[in-house]
């Protein structure tokens, strides 16, 4: 469990991270999350300075697509979430693609998510990426309890790709 009524990814244990080492990148899961139980999630996190992810909710038998953003609250670091669509009950897989790239005015970063690993939804934020810690922007996968109870779901995981545009 996260041990918090309401968990922050930044201060969770569970989160698998990887350094980014190059500035512009895909990055791409597949999410099986058909074990997952009531008050669990598991998705795809972008952490630096904030982070921002993309993960499947259940709340009792109501499996939910969400958005979470870090923001900063007068007791520390917050989440602000976001439900973006149920999910059909008989699904139990998802694909989420996170991207930074350059635009003519920047990088811009981008979500997607897909629920047949073809057609890519883009999800809307603002979220940007930043160097908040000596290791830098990190992209991640997760899967936690949410408030203070064990849980026994979980999330899994068939890959992550992560590609570089070809410098030309």
């Amino acid at each position: 469990p996260s041990g918090k009524s309401e968990p922050v990814l930044w201060e969770s244990a569970n989160v698998l991270t990887e350094k980014l080492v190059c500035p512009y990148f895909e990055a791409t899961t597949c999410l099986d999350y058909a074990a997952l139980t009531d008050q669990e999630q598991a998705g795809m996190v972008m952490m630096g300075g904030h982070y921002a992810y993309l993960a499947v909710r259940m709340a009792g038998k109501k499996k939910t697509l969400v958005l979470g953003e870090a923001y900063d609250g007068e007791t520390g670091m917050k989440e602000k979430v976001t439900q973006l669509l149920e999910l059909s009950g008989d699904a139990e897989k998802i694909y989420f693609t996170f991207a930074m790239q350059k635009e003519t005015d920047g990088p811009v970063f981008c979500m997607y998510y897909s629920l047949d690993g073809m057609e890519q939804i883009a999800v809307k934020s603002d979220f940007m990426p930043s160097d908040h810690t000596w290791v830098g922007a990190k992209i991640g996968l997760f899967a936690n309890a949410l408030g203070k109870t064990e849980k026994d779901g979980y999330g899994d995981f068939a890959y992550i790709h992560v590609t570089a545009p070809d410098e030309a």
